[in-house]
C-alpha cells in the first residue's frame, strides 16, 4: 500500500469520529505511534521533494491557507486546543479547527492563525 495514503485515512478517521476532538488532540498513544511512524516513513522517502531538493523549499510553493489535520504539540494537547480555550468547563465550548494563512511578497510576509470553537 502507499504510505501517504495510509497517512490520509488515518488522519480522516481521526478527524472525523465524532466522538473525539480534531487534530488528534485526544487520540491514543498507539494512533500517535502510528502516525509518526508513517510520517518517518514519508521523509525519509526518495519521493519526498524537500528531501530530494536539498532541504529547500520555494516560499511560493507555502503561500495559502492550511488547515491542521494533526498535532503532536504537548502544549495543545494539553490546552485542548492552541488559544487554550478548549479547556474551557463549559460543554458548549470544544475546539473546532485550525487555519493557518500565509501570505507575503518577496520582501513581507504575514503568517495568520484561526482557531474555531465551537459553542
Amino acid at each position: 500500500t502507499n504510505v501517504l495514503d495510509d497517512l490520509l485515512s488515518l488522519l480522516s478517521e481521526i478527524n472525523n469520529d465524532p466522538q473525539s476532538l480534531p487534530c488528534g488532540l485526544d487520540c491514543k498513544d498507539s494512533v500517535r505511534e502510528r502516525v509518526a511512524d508513517l510520517i518517518a516513513t514519508l521523509r525519509d522517502d526518495n519521493s519526498n521533494l524537500v528531501k530530494t531538493n536539498g532541504g529547500v523549499v520555494e516560499v511560493k510553493s507555502l503561500i495559502g491557507t492550511w488547515s491542521l489535520l494533526y498535532t503532536s504539540s504537548l502544549t495543545m494537547i494539553i490546552n485542548k486546543s492552541l488559544s487554550g480555550l478548549g479547556r474551557s468547563t463549559s460543554e458548549g465550548a470544544k475546539f473546532g479547527g485550525l487555519k493557518q494563512t500565509l501570505s507575503g511578497t518577496k520582501y513581507f510576509g504575514e503568517c495568520k492563525f484561526v482557531e474555531r470553537i465551537d459553542a
